[in-house]
């Protein structure tokens, strides 16, 4: 309706949205990066994860760069993007 004011609780869901919609752009942006890497292989991504597989030799830091430098370029280089591995083996 004309002249409506959102209450509180709309604004915080509006503002979540815009900031839960733009960490999912970033996060299958970044999946379609990672998809490109031949020494990789997604086998599954999660709400702020991606589980691959590689062989022993090959350093896993190729990923997290990919994370970092999709996160900063996003934003313009206006922040730095950060991201970790974890180890996670099947015996």
């Amino acid at each position: 309706p004309h002249g409506h004011k959102p209450s509180d609780k709309e604004i915080r869901s509006g503002v979540s949205q815009k900031v839960q919609g733009t960490g999912a752009l970033i996060f299958k942006l970044t999946l379609l990066k990672i998809g490109q890497l031949p020494q990789f292989r997604l086998v599954l991504p999660m709400h702020d994860a991606v589980l691959v597989e590689h062989d022993l030799g090959v350093d896993p830091s190729g990923v997290v760069a990919v994370f970092e430098d999709t996160m900063t370029k996003f934003f313009d280089n206006k922040i730095t993007g950060k991201a970790s591995i974890s180890d996670f083996t099947i015996e």
